[in-house]
């Protein structure tokens, strides 16, 4: 009777509970079009914890409370609104449009400004298109997608470094890198390795996971980068990491995985072309005949490439939680990947967590923490310039030579280290832990006065462990070679800043003002060491014989001032002042603050009567920007006397000076005049932002050479000016939009650049690489050399052009012969949607530059290197028409820096193409899951170009600042084929 009772009551209970909700079900649409919105948040109001999204359709069901009064339906883009529920079970909601609180996310620089508002140069990319890729690194995310914005992958290499160049190089030794921004917090960037690879940088960005990041803002001008001072001529990268928001916890998992293969072989010479090529060109500088004998006595027949490459699996995997309420909102996420390479003993892993998190402590305070941990564990190779790189010696090793000998042990009798030997012996594996942090706190002081205060950091910490093998390669003399070191990089920093927002009839003026201090440390260590018992003993304790090592640390610090205004009146007429003062221990006693000021106006005319009329067009603006920027990258002690260790006499320790100070060295300094026009129409169905610049550089950062009496070399002094010039174009379109769900959309985005160095020290050029010169009235690193014009039909011989009148060809005969620069770049992507289906394309193109082919400097001077396939087309005889020369042993002629090696580096590529299907909601409502996508990717699926090599999108240099547009045995870039799937829970 007793537990009848409790039945009993706990039925009356469940009806009760019942009889106390109702259940809502509708539809939101647009108001402008009808057309269904997915993805808009719904809650009770004075209950956020109470809620819900609409599906693919717009639908939505929602139990609430019976005593809730609204129900509040927000969307980016729309405005917010509020529907009384007076007992309906079903609300149909249409929301208006709300443009200007859609482009309030624009991240700016210690705040956020609408994207209407803006008077100078800001590109983004949202996180819409960064999900619709799976992008390993930052610094792929901007590649092609934005205007003024060239990303060079310079090599494949799994966790290597990339170059990003903002409207052009605007130094020549001071870097020319953008400041990253992360949340708030300046990151370090670079490479931070004690081991050289033969160009094969690390990158510091790579550390950042990309599926946590929100948007990417880039600021390409003064008038809005001036508030980052002497660290912004380069242009500043602004990064947002996801945050949750209100609303039960939203958890997403994804997981992408596929294979990775060559995006081009080199057409290199089998055994047979190899021995008659060879015997010929002995033969014509010798006399020998056949001296490499015939092809029938060799049995071997190896393709090196195929030895050392692979196809490489990749994959990657992101878990992430999110949500909160109107006290606290929150984001976590965890991500892995693994990447091994397409060149075999390569590889690259990152596991990375963040948490991102804000609290509304009081109705005045708030409290947030953006903190990120990764690991990153790397095997690397050598590349490029280095006889000892699996993929280099591939490419010229004899085909005639087998992998191993017949009793299964490598071959040493290769003409350079055995490739496949390289690839798996050494053993070089670099491991990063990198943490960045922020803590903030905002109390509203008075209304429309806010305070906030943070706290950074950014530590990187770098170990590198190599080990060389005692019977194969460099270390054979040495009976093996292990190196162990350690980078420590720290950056802890305080930023302060005092908003305040005036909101006075038509007139709407935000002044902010801000200090900020940054202390840098840089600790290194490493311990070399030799005779190491067998392979079988790798780390430093087993050798028998330590010699070498180094430890040192380097600093410095940067205080600074800076402020902004910004006003409009009545949303038409816009105004914008910004000055930074920086003070930094990298320069002169002198010179220790620097000022960087910019103003940039703007006119809406859309804004006007006369303009509202139109029914076309719905954004019209004109804008003008001057401003200046710095760069201060160069070493930490450039403007100081120095003193040197080791000078040592008898035994006894000594110093002697070794830097001459310099008291006035200041930074580099760039000023930039930009004039832009944005227009929307259509209701910003389609959208133009067109922006001409020129930005000059002055002060910069050389080095001048001094007299061997005075005791120094050189000194590190401002000495130079160069100017870029441009035109850049973006267009938004959505080409079609149908209440059937069929949506197709496009971006594209051109841009032109036109370097000039118009100042150096006595108008004397600076050389850099094989073929890279600096000088007065040329382009940025434009190549200089011999100007090749054919081969002689009689003999077979290279004809140069003979530019000083002189007997022979000397050095008076060289001339510019090419330009790595292009005359334009840009990308075009293309989005169709249909229901549930989605399909991206996104093509890049460089257009107009030259690539300096080093390798031919080999592949075909006849070394005994094997050769490409061009030489099969060598002039034999006289009368033979051809543009290759004949076949001598290590041929001068080929040796020289000439346009004979300069090819065509344009290329249009397919970088990625998508498709996806996203499960129909009523289909995953059965089972509890909120979305759930399955897809397939590729990236640089197609190239199409005239250059020889690989890929054209190279750099044996890396991210070298000066030595640029030059493949040299380079490790390409990737083709990739992934397919995966997101759920969302």
């Amino acid at each position: 009777m007793k537990k009848l009772s409790i039945f009993l009551a706990f039925l009356l209970f469940i009806s009760f509970q019942a009889a106390a909700q109702m259940q809502i079900t509708g539809t939101v649409t647009g108001a402008d079009d009808g057309l269904s919105i997915p993805g808009v948040s719904i809650f009770v109001k004075d209950n956020s914890v109470i809620g819900t999204t609409t599906d693919f359709d717009g639908n939505y069901t929602l139990t609430v409370p019976s005593d809730a009064e609204a129900l509040i339906f927000s969307f980016v883009g729309m405005k917010t609104t509020e529907v009384l529920i007076e007992g309906r079970t079903e609300i149909n909601v249409q929301l208006e449009s709300d443009v200007l609180a859609m482009d309030e996310v624009i991240v700016v620089g210690y705040g956020t400004q609408s994207k209407r508002l803006i008077t100078g140069s800001v590109a983004s990319v949202g996180a819409a298109e960064l999900e619709n890729e799976v992008i390993q690194s930052v610094d792929n995310a901007l590649q092609g997608r934005m205007t003024g914005v060239r990303v060079f992958s310079n090599s494949g290499t799994p966790g290597g470094g990339i170059s990003v160049r903002i409207r052009g190089a605007s130094s020549i030794l001071a870097g020319n890198e953008p400041l990253y921004i992360i949340d708030g917090v300046p990151i370090n960037t670079g490479d931070y390795s004690q081991e050289a690879f033969g160009g094969q940088d690390l990158n510091a960005t790579t550390s950042i996971n990309p599926s946590d990041i929100e948007d990417i803002q880039v600021l390409k001008d003064a008038s809005y980068a001036a508030i980052y001072g002497a660290r912004a001529a380069n242009g500043v990268v602004l990064i947002t990491t996801k945050t949750g928001k209100s609303g039960k916890a939203k958890i997403n998992f994804s997981l992408s995985t596929g294979t990775q293969q060559m995006i081009k072989k080199r057409d290199l010479l089998n055994a047979e072309q190899y021995v008659l090529a060879m015997n010929e060109a002995l033969f014509n500088s010798f006399g020998f005949v056949d001296f490499l004998g015939s092809p029938d006595d060799y049995e071997a027949d190896t393709d090196w490439q195929d030895e050392v490459t692979q196809v490489a699996p990749i994959s990657e995997y992101q878990l992430s939680i999110s949500g909160g309420n109107e006290m606290i909102n929150y984001y976590v996420s965890g991500g892995y990947m693994n990447q091994d390479g397409i060149v075999i003993g390569s590889d690259y892993e990152r596991i990375s967590g963040r948490v991102n998190m804000d609290v509304k402590a009081t109705d005045k305070l708030k409290l947030g923490t953006r903190i990120q941990m990764s690991k990153e564990n790397i095997n690397r190779i050598y590349g490029d310039n280095n006889v000892y790189a699996p993929l280099a010696n591939a490419y010229a090793v004899e085909p005639i030579e087998p992998v191993y000998n017949d009793d299964g042990s490598y071959n040493t009798g290769t003409l350079y280290a055995n490739p496949v030997a390289m690839a798996k012996e050494p053993k070089h594996y670099t491991q990063i832990y990198r943490t960045i942090g922020n803590l903030f706190f905002e109390y509203d002081i008075i209304e429309n006065l806010t305070f906030k205060s943070s706290v950074n950091t950014d530590i990187l910490n770098l170990r590198e462990d190599s080990f060389l093998p005692t019977d194969i390669g460099l270390a054979v003399g040495s009976n093996g070679d292990g190196v162990s070191g350690n980078s420590n990089i720290q950056r802890i920093g305080l930023e302060e800043t005092l908003t305040y927002s005036l909101n006075v009839n038509s007139h709407n003026m935000k002044v902010m003002a801000g200090f900020s201090y940054e202390d840098n440390k840089e600790f290194y260590t490493q311990v070399q060491a030799i005779q190491f018992p067998s392979n079988d003993f790798k780390w430093i304790t087993s050798a028998a014989e330590i010699d070498g090592g180094d430890a040192f640390t380097t600093s410095y610090k940067l205080s600074s001032f800076f402020g902004r205004v910004q006003y409009d009146f009545d949303k038409k007429y816009l105004l914008q002042f910004i000055l930074r003062a920086d003070g930094s221990s990298r320069f002169g006693t002198n010179n220790k603050y620097g000022y960087f000021p910019s103003a940039s106006v703007a006119y809406r005319l859309s804004e006007e009567n006369f303009i509202k009329d139109i029914s076309v067009i719905s954004d019209l603006k004109v804008r003008f920007s001057y401003g200046t920027t710095g760069n201060q990258n160069i070493g930490n002690f450039a403007s100081y006397g120095l003193w040197s260790s080791g000078n040592n006499y008898l035994g006894l320790p000594g110093v002697a000076p070794n830097q001459l100070a310099n008291p006035d060295l200041r930074w580099e300094k760039t000023t930039t005049i930009e004039g832009g026009l944005n227009v929307g129409l259509f209701k910003d169905r389609i959208s133009l932002d067109l922006s001409v610049y020129q930005k000059n550089t002055t002060d910069l950062l050389l080095e001048r050479p001094l007299t061997g009496v005075s005791g120094y070399t050189e000194i590190t002094e401002n000495i130079g000016k160069l100017e870029n010039n441009g035109v850049e174009l973006a267009i938004n379109s959505i080409n079609f939009e149908t209440t059937s769900g069929f949506k197709w959309t496009t971006n594209f985005n051109i841009s032109f650049n036109r370097s000039e160095i118009t100042e150096l020290y006595n108008d004397e050029p600076i050389d850099a690489g094989f073929a890279n010169r600096y000088a007065v009235g040329r382009a940025f690193g434009e190549f200089y050399g011999y100007k090749f014009l054919e081969v002689n039909s009689e003999t077979g011989d290279m004809v140069f052009e003979d530019l000083d009148g002189e007997p022979g060809i000397t050095d008076a005969d060289r001339t510019f012969i090419g330009d790595p620069n292009p005359d334009y770049e840009g990308g075009i992507t293309n989005v169709f949607s249909f229901k549930g289906l989605e399909l991206s394309a996104f093509f890049q193109f460089v257009q107009g530059n030259d690539v300096y082919n080093a390798v031919r400097t080999y592949s075909e001077a006849y070394f005994f290197d094997n050769m490409e396939t061009r030489v099969l087309d060598r002039w034999q005889q006289p009368g033979d028409i051809t543009d290759v020369p004949r076949a001598v042993y290590a041929n001068p002629d080929i040796q020289r820096v000439s346009s004979y090696k300069i090819e065509d580096g344009s290329f249009v590529r397919l970088k990625s193409v998508r498709i996806a299907y996203n499960l129909p909601s009523n289909w995953l409502e059965r089972v509890k899951i909120r979305s759930f996508q399955i897809f397939a990717t590729g990236q640089n699926l197609v190239t199409w170009t005239d250059y020889s090599g690989p890929d054209p999108e190279v750099n044996y240099a890396g991210t070298n600042n000066t030595i640029i547009g030059t493949d040299f045995y380079t490790y390409p870039v990737a083709k990739t084929y992934m397919f995966g799937f997101n759920l969302g829970l």
